[in-house]
């Protein structure tokens, strides 16, 4: 009897053990992961391949065919692709639309109807587990979706706010349009 119960709570123990590390991680992370940014015109992306490392490979998507959130949608302009180092890895998809309403039907798309913002013209959602994170940002008629492991998620955020140029904090913290 007392073996049973030793090995339950050894076992208890050890699953405890194992995932305290990442369940920290993630809480730690969130507060800084809270800045977010958006690019002004497409042409930012491009620095995703002008910064990336010398290690990283980036694999340029052929659009609308690989972005299966797009569903149809028409757009001015996009940029889609799979960056991989030993840092850290993503895929992004990211898009200019003709007016604010393609770009809020993209948002929905890849996260079914979500909003968490009291200005519908910029909102964002992050969200993941253990495994897998991903952020959707809209921004008027801009909107793009980053998609990464939760353990790379602070490094690419970093690295994508250090590219795009729009800080969207002042939408989300005074209400601007």
């Amino acid at each position: 009897m007392h073996k049973k119960l030793l090995k339950r709570c050894l076992f208890f123990l050890m699953v405890i053990l194992l995932f305290l590390p990442s369940l920290t991680s993630c809480g730690l992370a969130n507060a800084k992961e809270l800045v977010i940014h958006s690019f002004a015109t497409i042409q930012e992306c491009q620095e995703i391949i002008n910064r990336k490392s010398e290690d990283a490979e980036v694999l340029l998507y052929n659009l609308p065919a690989q972005d299966r959130n797009l569903k149809g949608l028409e757009y001015k302009e996009g940029f889609g692709c799979k960056y991989t180092s030993k840092e850290f890895n993503f895929e992004i998809f990211a898009y200019e639309f003709f007016d604010h309403a393609g770009a809020s039907r993209y948002y929905e798309n890849v996260n079914g109807n979500i909003t968490i913002s009291k200005n519908p013209k910029y909102t964002f959602h992050g969200n993941g587990n253990l495994f897998r994170y991903r952020r959707v940002v809209l921004d008027d008629n801009k909107a793009y979706v980053i998609t990464c492991k939760t353990k790379d998620k602070q490094k690419v955020i970093d690295f994508i706010n250090s590219i795009f140029t729009i800080d969207m904090d002042e939408y989300f913290h005074n209400g601007s349009e």
